[in-house]
């Protein structure tokens, strides 16, 4: 199951989402794995085209679960990151982003720092 909350008014916007996941291992006889994931965004719009913003982000995803386990990107991790959104066009938008990320690996923590640019359209 999962919650969503969204804000958006003439100058923040607010989401926030958070997943919870129950699975039963009907395969492998490993019984049941609970994880869980979420994560908080707000933006500040200081003109029709700048808008920054922070993001957090927060899984805590059972390694003994199969499903996860074969995932590439199925670890336990927290992501802190900004960015910088800025609007070409009313459809069009070029983001960058700033982070640093967290991941339980076997051995211990796996720490890295990210940096990201997309162009985006929406219709």
């Amino acid at each position: 199951y999962g919650a969503f909350l969204a804000i958006d008014s003439d100058n923040w916007e607010s989401v926030a989402e958070y997943y919870r996941f129950n699975n039963k291992d009907l395969t492998g006889n490993t019984g049941s794995h609970t994880s869980w994931a979420a994560f908080g965004h707000v933006g500040y719009r200081m003109s029709d085209a700048v808008m920054p913003y922070i993001r957090f982000e927060k899984a805590s995803l059972d390694q003994t679960d199969n499903y996860f386990a074969a995932l590439a990107s199925g670890r336990t991790y927290n992501r802190q990151l900004f960015g910088l959104r800025y609007n070409l066009s009313p459809v069009s938008a070029l983001k960058f982003e700033f982070g640093q990320t967290a991941e339980q690996r076997q051995g211990g923590e796996f720490k890295y720092n990210e940096s990201r640019a997309q162009f985006s359209v929406r219709f």
